[in-house]
């Protein structure tokens, strides 16, 4: 990403986990002196001073912060303020969400119906989402889908001993709405799957990204 003009980042997450995760992808423009800081922080809070920087990303957060009653999204809608808050008058704000119209394309979340169902509730729909930004102050310039089988490898997610790596386990919300029994019928599916060497082709037959996307990108100002 830095060959495409980026020169200094700072990293937030929630999760201690993926921040270590982060460290070692970022390992060289760490060493380089390109990542500014690197913060364990829950939003809607942003850690900086107004104008702080030229672009923000939001990778995948917003469908994961709290929705509220009613599905009014506010933690949503004030981490949208706050990135408008910390960026440049002319800066971008980059997103990526995950609309629950957009749910059942993943084969993660079609390992359980039930979890498929949590998931699509605790989701903004197209029309929710519109309503955010422009609760927000923001104004949307551009929105595409991202496609890709590639996206969702099962390499990216899964150690057989314990089906999902625990690193992403740890910060997904998916598991907050899930049981035990829920979360015990799908490590035994993916495991009984692997065993009969069947994961791979499982995985290409029930997702659906390569045709219909998975998550949103939205550019905003």
């Amino acid at each position: 990403m830095f060959d495409m003009g980026v020169g200094r980042m700072a990293l937030l997450d929630a999760s201690a986990d993926m921040l270590c995760v982060a460290r070692e992808k970022f390992a060289v423009e760490i060493k380089a002196n390109k990542v500014s800081a690197i913060a364990q922080t829950s939003l809607p809070k942003i850690p900086f001073d107004d104008g702080t920087f030229d672009a923000v990303l939001l990778n995948t957060v917003l469908h994961h912060l709290p929705s509220g009653s009613g599905r009014n999204f506010f933690h949503a809608v004030e981490t949208l303020k706050e990135a408008r808050r910390v960026l440049q008058p002319d800066g971008v704000i980059a997103i990526t969400l995950l609309l629950d119209t957009s749910s059942t394309n993943a084969w993660f979340l079609n390992l359980s119906p039930e979890i498929l169902d949590k998931i699509c509730s605790v989701s903004p729909s197209a029309e929710e989402w519109n309503k955010m930004v422009f609760a927000a102050g923001l104004k949307c310039l551009l929105k595409t889908n991202l496609h890709g089988f590639g996206l969702l490898g099962d390499e990216d997610y899964i150690e057989y001993n314990n089906i999902f790596k625990q690193e992403w386990r740890n910060s997904i919300v998916m598991f907050e709405h899930t049981t035990k029994e829920e979360i015990e019928h799908v490590s035994q599916k993916v495991k009984s799957l692997h065993m009969k060497g069947e994961i791979k082709g499982w995985i290409k037959d029930h997702d659906k990204t390569q045709q219909f996307g998975f998550i949103s990108l939205f550019l905003c100002q």
